[in-house]
């Protein structure tokens, strides 16, 4: 797992905060409760979209991080790796 997330020291202070930022506040969803069908990933010019999605998912699913660091490095991970993700309203 250390080979696809951040170092903790690597990631802004403001991801390090539980929903410090409009990403935190997606990874706490996704994490809880699941991202809706019809959830749109944004990506930035010359991200895959789908390859980006699984490597966040291959870090939320896992046991060996402290949810901390997997919420700081999801969050800061898709900040860098898309515009925005639009989640549509049920």
């Amino acid at each position: 797992m250390n080979t696809l997330m951040p170092k903790m020291s690597e990631i802004p202070a403001e991801f390090q905060r539980h929903e410090g930022t409009k990403w935190n506040k997606i990874q706490s969803r996704w994490f809880f409760s699941g991202l809706p069908n019809g959830t749109e990933f944004k990506p930035k010019k010359g991200v895959n979209s789908d390859t980006a999605v699984r490597h966040l998912a291959t870090i939320q699913r896992s046991f060996q991080p402290k949810h901390e660091h997997k919420e700081a490095a999801v969050a800061w991970l898709m900040s860098l790796w898309f515009e925005d993700v639009v989640i549509p309203e049920i």
